[in-house]
């Protein structure tokens, strides 16, 4: 019942965790979340590892308590293992990542704006490999890693 003592002592207890997401794509959202995270809106960040500015995000994170969880990507962007590793992740493609920052951690490629490289397949492309039993599991596992 509303106004109970037990009531009381539930809602003492109550904490609510909101978590960023997507820290590590770009330093415009990094700064945002930082901003949010010493403002007491946000309580933890997901990495985003193979975003553009992943490990200054990390760095920067690590340095002010942020909390961080790991946000597994099988989708965007360029691949955090090598390339050969997971080539059935990939496609040859203009890349949609956000320009001007620095390269992913983990890509032995580079890129500037416009010229076609190797990235995840987006998300309906992976669903479409998948049906066609085109994705390598094995592969998953290296970009996992």
């Amino acid at each position: 019942l509303p106004g109970s003592a037990c009531m009381k002592e539930i809602e003492m207890n109550v904490k609510l965790i909101v978590t960023a997401d997507d820290l590590g794509i770009a330093p415009e959202r990094d700064e945002g979340i930082f901003a949010a995270f010493q403002h007491g809106i946000v309580t933890n960040a997901s990495l985003l590892v193979n975003g553009c500015s992943a490990r200054a995000a990390a760095q920067h994170a690590a340095k002010i308590g942020l909390p961080m969880g790991l946000h597994l990507n099988l989708t965007e962007g360029p691949a955090s293992a090598n390339m050969d590793q997971v080539a059935s992740l990939l496609v040859s493609q203009t890349p949609w990542w956000p320009t001007g920052s620095t390269q992913p951690v983990g890509t032995s490629h580079t890129h500037s704006a416009g010229k076609t490289a190797m990235h995840m397949r987006g998300k309906s492309g992976l669903r479409e490999a998948l049906s066609k039993c085109e994705i390598s599991l094995e592969e998953v596992g290296h970009e996992v890693e």
